[in-house]
């Protein structure tokens, strides 16, 4: 029996970007490290919705050059993005550390 894999190397970069906006939009609610996930499920959709299967599983050199893409376009509102992630790790270790001193 054949495996088929998601055929990824059909899918335009323009699902990236498609990835990439509806990401930026909820990112209140996201991480960063959370963009990668929604580039793979909009790529796994795009493949569902225009039947796009192959024998050969490139989905791993497809997705490294869509995040390069992406770092390359999008380099101003990832690095923005990640100084928001710092700032939020920051605080959920400031409460942390208080935490024993709230105790006492």
């Amino acid at each position: 029996m054949t495996t088929y894999y998601y055929d990824y190397e059909q899918i335009p970069m323009s699902v990236a970007d498609d990835a990439f906006q509806d990401f930026y939009e909820n990112l209140e609610n996201l991480s960063i490290l959370d963009l990668l996930n929604d580039l793979i499920a909009h790529c796994n959709q795009w493949c569902e919705d225009h039947q796009a299967f192959s024998e050969q599983d490139h989905r791993e050199p497809v997705i490294r050059k869509m995040q390069a893409y992406l770092h390359q376009k999008y380099s101003d509102e990832l690095m923005d993005m990640l100084e928001l992630e710092i700032i939020k790790n920051r605080e959920k270790i400031e409460i942390m550390l208080d935490l024993p001193q709230r105790k006492n």
